[in-house]
């Protein structure tokens, strides 16, 4: 039993440390080379271009809930992903990144609707599984 949640613990940081890479790539790669030219030249930027903003971060949270079992560990990744997206957004905040201003109270709607909407997700996506439980070890 003991092992099962250290186990959880370190999968859990392996998913918040995917969710960092993938949310790095969202804003460096895609916001900044991808939509902000697009916004610079007086063009709004096509549909596609604000969905695959989103592709990195859906596709780890997909992968990460597909493998929970029961409403304590979807809630748990569900609540440790907000909290990880309301600092990343109140980092860009602080340094002055484009297009990423948050206003004073804020912080707190981020981290309210980020925890919606990835319980939605883990949810979606822990349902989406072939067996119900946990996930077995390899070898067990």
């Amino acid at each position: 039993m003991q092992s099962d949640r250290v186990r959880e613990y370190a999968l859990l940081g392996v998913t918040v440390f995917a969710l960092s890479a993938a949310t790095a790539v969202e804003h460096f790669v895609i916001h900044r080379q991808v939509i902000l030219p697009v916004i610079a030249e007086g063009v709004p930027p096509a549909p596609w271009m604000w969905g695959a903003l989103f592709v990195p971060e859906l596709v780890v949270c997909f992968l990460a809930g597909w493998r929970l079992r029961g409403p304590a560990a979807i809630i748990s990744y569900a609540i440790a992903a907000a909290l990880h997206r309301a600092a990343w957004a109140w980092m860009l905040a602080r340094t002055h990144q484009p297009g990423h201003e948050m206003a004073a109270g804020a912080f707190g709607f981020e981290l309210v609707a980020a925890a919606v909407l990835y319980l939605a997700v883990f949810w979606v996506a822990s349902a989406s599984a072939r067996t119900p439980g946990f996930v077995p070890a390899a070898g067990d």
